[in-house]
């Protein structure tokens, strides 16, 4: 690798360990201001620094994010921690396809290569479906075959590349959160209060609230058969698997987002305290007044995108304005009609098709999201992927193992009061039945 390439890439990881150090020094500050108290026993200026370093937390974290979006494919964002010095001196696969070819030849008793041994050692997992030893004939894929499949996942998708991911190494992050339901005065910020007064007037002290938002990881798992036929085309199967893998972390981690019920699984918009049904104007259909009552009630609209099923994409198409009582104009279409491409924004938002919203008439046929309101945790081990040729031994199959953990949930977990009126706003809406 040239040297420029491998300092660029080392700046880029020297940068998101010191955000890192930033952030835990930050979390250390404010359990020091705390020191064994609530939020509600604190002074004013004790509360007002504990609120200005939770402020800076939130901004490093999503620099962090950032960041490790931004790395070259040779550091994936979530980085297995592997030393590079260890896939020094040709001691690991080519490709995808030279490892599953190594690890069939083992499995037929043609010879153990030895760098499935490295990879198993080296890189050993808990123990499943399979062993990692050897004379078990258990091996791990290569990390690096196993980033690039979650690499494809979180770069292709439409929800996940748009959500805050938060990389962890450990089972539980737990993120102290504004405690705020309501903009009117004296529910800013949780409690803060701010008052004009005349010269040597009373002051009332006012602080912010906080609430401990709690993300524990949830396990998803995938298991993949392969006969010995399709083993023998190795550059075929590194092709399916490499793809179904990604696709099928993508297609639940994004279902999970909108639709997770948050029991063994991340918690999703669909789900959340946070969303708002506005009732449809007419049944089975969307309406220009619909579209428009959404919006209204969006926190933050200049970040939201417009989710839908592809059910509802010809509604959309049709949707007309009247203008002086005769005059109708497309909402959606350019002026020069159906024979142009069609504007792929609503009150310039994007509309996203996917596959997990509801179908026409349903609750979630149509939803506005800010999704960098949702909070991604995912372990910094990444995907753990391993195979056996033993657990289907007597049926000449392969079985291939992937293991994911993550959980999320949106930032905000009620509705919110704004300042003149009792019309609650959120980050997330969606229409009636």
């Amino acid at each position: 690798m040239p040297s420029g390439i491998k300092g660029g890439i080392m700046s880029i990881q020297e940068q998101i360990n010191n955000l890192r150090n930033s952030i835990t020094f930050k979390y250390d500050s404010i359990n020091a201001i705390l020191a064994g108290r609530s939020i509600d026993q604190l002074d004013g200026d004790e509360a007002s620094k504990a609120s200005r370093l939770m402020s800076e937390i939130e901004v490093l974290d999503l620099r962090t994010s950032n960041l490790e979006l931004n790395q070259p494919t040779s550091r994936p964002i979530f980085d297995l921690g592997l030393d590079d010095g260890v896939r020094s001196g040709g001691k690991v696969f080519k490709s995808f396809a030279d490892q599953i070819d190594a690890i069939v030849r083992a499995g037929k008793g043609l010879g153990v290569d030895s760098r499935l041994s490295k990879v198993a050692t080296e890189y050993r997992a808990a123990s499943g479906l399979s062993e990692l030893v050897p004379a078990d004939g258990g091996f791990l894929l290569e990390p690096t075959f196993s980033k690039d499949i979650l690499m494809s996942a979180f770069t292709t998708g439409q929800i996940i590349r748009l959500v805050r991911q938060i990389p962890i190494a450990t089972q539980t992050l737990m993120i102290n959160a504004l405690a705020e339901t309501a903009r009117t005065t004296g529910s800013r910020w949780g409690g803060i209060t701010g008052f004009w007064a005349a010269e040597g007037g009373t002051k009332t002290p006012s602080a912010p609230k906080f609430r401990r938002m709690e993300l524990s990881l949830k396990k998803m798992i995938g298991l993949c058969y392969s006969t010995d036929e399709l083993l023998a085309d190795a550059g075929t199967l590194q092709n399916i698997l490499s793809q179904g893998f990604a696709s099928e972390v993508q297609f639940m981690v994004e279902d999970a987002v909108i639709n997770g019920t948050g029991v063994g699984q991340p918690l999703g918009i669909m789900n959340s305290g946070a969303l708002i049904v506005v009732t449809r104007v007419g049944a089975n259909a969307i309406a220009i007044g619909d579209i428009v009552n959404m919006w209204s009630r969006m926190i933050n609209a200049q970040n939201a995108v417009w989710l839908t099923h592809s059910t509802v994409l010809p509604q959309i198409y049709q949707l007309q304005m009247t203008l002086g009582g005769a005059v109708s104009t497309p909402v959606f279409l350019p002026p020069g009609g159906l024979s142009q491409t069609p504007y792929s924004t609503l009150f310039g938002r994007p509309i996203l098709t996917i596959e997990h919203c509801q179908s026409l008439g349903t609750k979630g046929d149509l939803i506005l999201a800010d999704m960098s309101q949702y909070v991604l945790a995912v372990h910094s081990s990444g995907l753990k992927t391993d195979s056996s040729m033993h657990v289907r031994f007597v049926n000449d199959e392969t079985a291939f193992r992937f293991v994911f953990r993550c959980d999320g949930q949106p930032m905000f977990n009620v509705p919110i009061t704004p300042f003149k009126g009792t019309t609650t706003l959120s980050p997330f809406v969606t229409l009636s039945v």
